[in-house]
């Protein structure tokens, strides 16, 4: 069929949405894929089995590596992922593989299945352009470049990826949302609430509170476990990788070509390189020659980068050769996976790593004062709460600050939220608590006042403790909720849909036999930098 759209095709080039395209693709390459059973290199071991159906490591690889290479592409421009993040992500892909799995085996067991014509239509709905143009040559240039698979195996993995789709569907159509839960939620999205409230922050008792080098040191004694679990914690801002801002030259390679092209891009390169050991200009070489247009005009500068984010982005050997080089020195040419280049060092920033004894001190003392000043903020909120419980306002316990506008506050002032619905576990100028929000909107104009005090974050390790009172309630207008039954209805069921769904996996993996190497999945070194120098 596919044969038929080529000759169908006009020679329009489709614009892809490649951020969809690889989502569909990796975690539509299912577990039983023979792409990656039979082919391609590396271990031939197993990350999982499932129910006795295998997961190679090639194939939970190629997914990691694809969820890894758009991880980095969000982030900051050259910076990497810590460790955690790192081992965090090939969890989450193990988890969708093993998920995967159960539901193409559980559609199977119901009998459902997907033609090849049906799979056939997808692809060619993910590719088509506009007018109903199917251009078959670029479809099999991405399947081999992007996804280095072919478009056999291609149409196979987006067949299965349709089928645990099609299961997905059939569990989600089972969710259901009753008369009696349109309602509730009706009257728990339209109430609203108006509290009066004082945010105890703990900056505020810092200053007053600061501990001597003595204490510092005494509690550096006192505490050595918490210190170096929360050195641990901190990996990232204590342990801080090496980084390169690069320019290149790059000769660029595709696919396509053969090797006489590919023999001319690295002549090139070669001459690049012989002009700049001769004294050439590199910026002179960049604007001449470069075929890297992005940088083209930024005299071929790349962003700083660990060597990890320039081997995602441009292959092992491309990182191992730029982390070698010093400020202002030059590489031979180096083959990437994008083709040839000739490097320069502009900027190297070295390696921070700082022992736990150079930093204990500093942790003893900011625990400390945390400690203390937390300690403080508590007690006064209790106070409040004690005089709010006694019959008193929270404006005349605490009254707003008289002064010029704008000052941050010196001690704890009393304000008020004005009329609010409902929003998850936020409250606005409070923050963020779902036992404070559950609290607060299940309070009456006659039981106006909780009997605790609330911790919040704060941020930078701080904490603020809230002390509220009902100040006005406006029930729900059940006038209109006929109005708007069948847009709640929809969102509601759209929740559900997607907590039926959780909740069938989470049974069927409870259920499942279920292997799992760990080893594997603990092991975060890059597959080209295996065995070799990191």
């Amino acid at each position: 069929m596919l044969e038929q759209m080529r000759k169908q095709s006009h020679s329009t080039l489709i614009l892809l949405l490649f951020g969809f395209i690889v989502f569909v693709f990796v975690f539509s390459f299912g577990s039983g894929s023979e792409g990656f059973r039979s082919g391609g290199c590396g271990s031939t071991g197993l990350v999982a089995i499932v129910n006795g159906e295998e997961i190679t490591e090639v194939n939970f690889q190629f997914h990691y590596d694809q969820m890894l290479k758009n991880a980095l592409q969000q982030r900051q421009q050259g910076k990497a992922l810590r460790k955690e993040d790192k081992l965090q992500l090939r969890q989450q892909v193990l988890d969708e593989l093993i998920n995967q799995a159960l539901l193409i085996q559980a559609a199977q067991t119901l009998g459902i299945h997907v033609t090849k014509e049906e799979a056939y239509q997808a692809i060619y709905d993910d590719f088509e352009q506009g007018g109903n143009t199917f251009d078959f040559n670029h479809y099999q240039a991405v399947v081999q470049r992007h996804f280095r698979t072919t478009t056999a195996i291609y149409e196979d993995v987006r067949r299965q990826g349709l089928l645990a789709e099609r299961m997905r569907a059939v569990i989600r159509d089972t969710a259901r949302v009753t008369d009696d839960e349109l309602v509730s939620a009706y009257q728990a999205r339209e109430t609203k609430i108006n509290l009066d409230f004082v945010k105890v922050d703990s900056t505020l008792f810092a200053k007053e509170l600061a501990p001597s080098e003595e204490e510092i040191k005494q509690f550096a004694t006192d505490n050595q476990k918490e210190i170096e679990q929360t050195y641990q914690a901190r990996n990232n801002r204590y342990h801080k990788p090496k980084q390169v801002q690069l320019a290149h030259v790059q000769f660029v390679l595709r696919k396509e070509y053969d090797e006489e092209q590919v023999a001319d891009k690295q002549e090139r390169a070669d001459l690049t390189w012989d002009d700049l050991k001769k004294g050439g200009d590199f910026a002179e070489q960049v604007k001449e020659y470069s075929e890297d247009y992005d940088t083209k005009e930024k005299g071929g500068q790349l962003a700083m980068a660990t060597k990890e984010a320039l081997a995602a982005t441009w292959g092992a050997a491309f990182a191992q050769a730029a982390f070698e080089l010093k400020a202002g020195e030059f590489s031979p040419v180096i083959k990437s996976n994008k083709g040839f280049h000739v490097l320069k060092a502009m900027r190297i920033i070295a390696a921070n790593d700082k022992t736990l004894d150079q930093v204990k001190d500093e942790i003893a003392k900011e625990l400390l004062s945390n400690q203390r000043s937390q300690a403080a903020a508590k007690a006064e909120a209790e106070r409040l709460l004690a005089g709010l419980q006694a019959g008193k306002k929270l404006a005349v316990l605490a009254p707003a600050a008289k002064g010029e506008p704008g000052l941050p506050p010196t001690k704890p002032r009393a304000a008020s939220t004005g009329l609010i619905a409902r929003m998850g576990g936020f409250i606005p100028q409070i923050g963020l608590d779902d036992d404070l929000a559950q609290a607060a909107f299940a309070l009456t104009m006659e039981n106006p006042t909780p009997n605790q005090v609330f911790e919040v974050n704060a941020g930078m390790g701080g904490k603020s403790y809230v002390v509220i009172s009902l100040a006005e309630r406006v029930e729900a207008d059940m006038d209109a909720f006929a109005k708007n039954r069948e847009m709640l209805s929809e969102r509601l069921l759209a929740g559900r849909r997607h907590q039926q769904l959780s909740a069938w996996l989470s049974h069927e993996r409870d259920t499942a036999v279920i292997e799992k190497d760990h080893r594997i999945i603990a092991d975060i070194t890059p597959p080209g930098m295996r065995g070799g120098q990191q």
